[in-house]
């Protein structure tokens, strides 16, 4: 009796750890995109241009059906910095933990933080998640607690779960742009939290007291605009198809590639090589200046490396279909060689034309056609 009564106990022990770890009532819930909206509407001008973190509580009210956070409390908070000194290389390391992480301890709940670094222009960021652990409903998946990440480059991405399932790939961002993590958390079902490495490492391209870096942080920016809001690495060489009639700008190191009033792309690079056998010559490459304004109609294919975009005009594609225009000039021609073709046919019944041209009409050499 004794051990079925302990069975039973660990038994709903096991169930009720099983409903109530990741539940949370619809009532109890907080719109964790309003509460990220308001949290740093209220805290980020505490943080200015610099790598400094906030984390505060919030209480929440009841406004129709909707829990609205208010920070009133926290106003007196001020923000700490919590990246590390140099290293003796130059590189900077920014441990961004949740509340209480490093002690190995959950967040309390109704918590918010904003964490925030900025690396210096002459240094590149990178950054990755090495543990997450914020909870999901489980009843509809929906994210308890999160953490939103923006950066220079990175559009807004919202993560929570685990670490094998929710973490983000890890990515970089250039120097002098803001890396903002948000955490927006909830008051049910407080998990471990989460830890994220950012690491501003000196790049040797950088000199001229940062005149060059600024330049070549830009191009950076730019390039890697293309990966989307998944912050995924840009791999190169990449290729890319620029389409029959499409248009090529290339001015002050921006090329772009428009298709009616369509911008099929927007790509930062120092360098632009171009082949055009029929324009330049076979194999012949023609560089345009960084501060050039040049264009070029495609069609042709597109090679992006890291530091500079190769073109290769193909011509006309061999499946291009003309328009109804070109192919009434087509028709027009193809009906006047066919009746060039059949007068000369007939002419040459009566007789043949002499060496130096038809029969009445000054040849190449200045004589007459003479008939056969």
């Amino acid at each position: 009796m004794f051990y079925l009564i302990v069975f039973l106990f660990i038994g709903s022990l096991i169930a009720f750890d099983g409903v109530t770890t990741c539940y949370c009532p619809p009532s109890n819930r907080i719109n964790l995109q309003l509460l990220k909206n308001i949290g740093t509407a209220e805290l980020q001008d505490k943080l200015g241009d610099s790598s400094k973190q906030i984390c505060v509580p919030y209480s929440a009210t009841h406004t129709g059906f909707n829990l609205i956070p208010d920070f009133g409390k926290a106003k007196s908070v001020k923000a700490k910095t919590f990246c590390g000194p140099k290293n003796s290389d130059g590189s900077i390391d920014c441990t961004i933990d949740s509340t209480d992480f490093s002690l190995g301890k959950c967040y309390p709940e109704k918590h918010f933080c904003i964490h925030q670094v900025v690396c210096p222009v002459t240094h590149m960021a990178s950054i990755q998640c090495s543990s997450l652990d914020l909870p999901k409903s489980d009843s509809d998946g929906e994210c308890l607690d999160s953490i939103f990440i923006t950066s220079g480059i990175l559009r807004e991405k919202q993560y929570c779960g685990k670490t094998d399932d929710g973490c983000f790939s890890p990515f970089q961002e250039a120097g002098g742009s803001k890396i903002r993590i948000v955490f927006a958390g909830g008051q049910c079902c407080q998990k471990c939290g989460y830890r994220i490495w950012v690491k501003c490492t000196p790049q040797s391209c950088y000199a001229n007291n940062g005149k060059i870096a600024r330049t070549e942080r830009d191009i950076k920016k730019h390039e890697i605009e293309e990966r989307g809001a998944a912050g995924l690495p840009t791999r190169y060489p990449r290729k890319v198809i620029v389409p029959a009639g499409a248009v090529l700008t290339y001015k002050n190191r921006l090329l772009t590639v428009k298709l009616t009033k369509a911008t099929l792309q927007k790509i930062w690079t120092s360098k632009l090589q171009v082949r055009d056998d029929i324009a330049f010559g076979p194999g012949v490459l023609f560089e345009a200046k960084r501060s050039a304004n040049r264009s070029f109609v495609g069609y042709g294919v597109m090679t992006i490396y890291y530091n500079k975009v190769y073109y290769h005009q193909q011509g006309i594609p061999p499946n291009e279909i003309p328009t109804a225009l070109e192919q009434e000039f087509i028709n027009n021609v193809v009906k006047y060689l066919k009746i060039e073709e059949k007068n000369s046919n007939s002419f040459d019944t009566k007789g043949n034309p002499g060496p130096e041209g038809p029969p009445g009409q000054i040849g190449p050499t200045g004589q007459r056609g003479r008939r056969g």
